[in-house]
């Protein structure tokens, strides 16, 4: 696999943004804080065997495209793209909590317990097959960690300006294909002001080993501009492979590729640091993995330092992940910093960098830990 984006620049995206900061055009709008949270409709995959996708073609010519290894092509049929059916990525429907109708799909009516607000997924998207998965009951009761049962929301700032909100929420426990792990959300919207300009309705996903040492995967949803992407990667240390389907425009394409071992995903990056102990002001690295790139990233402590939040007031240490030449969102030789508080919390409470279109932060306004 290849170098990827430096993850700080990745953290930005994901955590204060949903996205990207560069000059690339995208779209979409957040609900306001009291509209009901309930889920419309969306699109998740669900595998179905050789036999299962011949019944289904038969029934419905029209449907969904069969992602596989390539057949064999017939004279005159160059400019098709046809595959034969490895397995099929065919959509689902999930209806609102309380209104689903029956249906034999085990994972349709799970998935009911995954309220993403409406206004997001109105246009339809497409995630990951786990989003689609029952919460393990009392899972962050079983398997305890800094983030069990967290909430937070952040406020986004260029320079002075308000740009948006991010809502970071530790969903529950679902079992993956490797075992338990955290499902952790990001919701992010650019604010009204901007909305008219550059619309940001983004939503994330990833899901965290139970003990926090890697990621199982993750999903991305991205409504920015005219700029729209959905894709979700499994990330399969054991076996050392990942794969997953990436879908802009047109039909969803099918990757894989190998992995070193195990690796953070770019929202997972943010958790594993906060779980370090800078105590002792050591530097520290480790595998970040998105799309089909992996990158080591080296997270540097820089000071421990009091900073005031519309949170409230806190002790904080001070890090600073190193690039190794210049990212896509970062310029050479500008940084990323991260405060986390200096106690049993680790909260993230502030991140700060400079991007080209300027400075870009995001403070803590609430916290929340039921």
């Amino acid at each position: 696999m290849k170098h990827l984006i430096p993850l700080t620049t990745v953290v930005l995206a994901v955590f204060l943004v949903g996205g990207c900061t560069c000059n690339c055009k995208r779209s979409v709008p957040l609900p306001p804080d009291n509209e009901e949270v309930i889920i419309e409709e969306v699109i998740i995959y669900e595998y179905k065997t050789p036999e299962e996708i011949s019944q289904s073609q038969e029934a419905n010519q029209t449907a969904h495209p069969v992602i596989g290894e390539p057949a064999q092509q017939q004279p005159g049929d160059e400019k098709k793209q046809d595959f034969t059916p490895a397995f099929s990525l065919t959509p689902s429907t999930i209806t609102p909590k309380g209104k689903a109708e029956e249906s034999s799909k085990e994972t349709v009516t799970e998935a009911a317990d995954q309220n993403i607000p409406k206004s997001y997924i109105r246009d339809g998207r497409h995630f990951h097959p786990w989003v689609g998965r029952k919460f393990i009951k009392n899972g962050q009761e079983l398997h305890p960690a800094l983030w069990s049962n967290e909430k937070m929301k952040f406020g986004v700032h260029y320079g002075f300006v308000r740009a948006g909100t991010a809502h970071i929420s530790t969903k529950g426990v679902v079992e993956t294909d490797f075992g338990p792990a955290y499902v952790i959300e990001t919701l992010a919207n650019s604010a009204k002001v901007i909305d008219s300009v550059f619309k940001v309705r983004d939503i994330n996903y990833s899901w965290i080993e139970v003990n926090g040492n890697s990621s199982f995967g993750y999903s991305q949803s991205l409504r920015e501009g005219r700029y729209v992407r959905d894709e979700w990667i499994t990330f399969d240390a054991k076996n050392k492979i990942f794969s997953g389907v990436m879908k802009k425009k047109g039909d969803p394409k099918f990757i894989k590729g190998e992995l070193p071992g195990e690796v953070h995903d770019m929202l997972s990056s943010l958790y594993f640091v906060r779980a370090q102990d800078f105590s002792k002001g050591k530097d520290f690295i480790f595998d970040v993995a998105n799309r089909e790139k992996v990158y080591p990233l080296v997270v540097k402590f820089v000071k421990k330092e009091t900073v005031k939040v519309p949170a409230g007031k806190f002790n904080c240490i001070v890090v600073e992940p190193q690039f190794r030449g210049e990212g896509i969102f970062i310029q050479q030789g500008k940084s990323l910093k991260v405060w986390i508080t200096d106690d049993e919390r680790r909260i993230p409470v502030k991140m700060e960098t400079e991007v080209f279109i300027g400075n870009v932060s995001a403070s803590l306004e609430e916290y929340s830990k039921n």
